[in-house]
């Protein structure tokens, strides 16, 4: 397993991490404050955040207007029995598309509240979405980097999995 950081992150209380997914994708928990944002561009190279979690009021209050044009939230709820919406899903990689593949603008970080759940769905969707990594290697790539699916450190939910390879097969998208 690759991980880099834990920490523990308040409202809900709860024990956050940090890892490398793909060379150019990170996954972990919410950004504590623009302390905690500067530490993930100076020390990992950070240079796009985006956020699915649905807690609070996003990070560009706490983070700052630094990172305004290379933020985005995309909030969803952590619910198994709804997984992760389809609108969500397209404006994830829409958005991963323009900046981190259109621009350049890597490597990124990928976040949820904790880290285990809507962020590791959100990066497998960009593994197998943006990246073009097949269902099995996108799941090795996540296996890599968190262990195997279900234990603490990614318990994602099979829902969100689910959705994700609905919407890739309704795109047409092939690896």
């Amino acid at each position: 397993m690759n991980i880099l950081e834990t920490y523990r992150l308040g409202n809900p209380p709860g024990l956050a991490q940090r890892a490398w997914i793909y060379p150019s994708l990170m996954v972990g928990g919410g950004i504590r404050d623009a302390a905690d944002a500067e530490h993930l561009a100076r020390d990992y190279g950070i240079a796009t955040i985006i956020s699915v979690e649905s807690e609070g009021v996003g990070d560009l209050p706490i983070i700052g207007e630094r990172w305004a044009s290379c933020y985005s939230r995309f909030p969803f709820q952590d619910l198994k029995a709804v997984g992760m919406p389809d609108d969500v899903i397209a404006k994830v990689v829409t958005f991963a598309r323009l900046r981190c593949v259109g621009t350049g603008a890597l490597p990124a970080y990928v976040h949820c509240h904790l880290g285990r759940s809507r962020g590791p769905a959100t990066a497998y969707l960009i593994l197998r979405a943006v990246v073009g990594q097949g269902q099995a290697e996108a799941m090795r790539t996540m296996t890599a980097a968190l262990g195997p699916h279900g234990n603490p450190c990614w318990t994602s939910h099979s829902t969100f999995l689910e959705g994700i390879e609905r919407w890739i097969a309704r795109k047409g998208i092939r690896p």
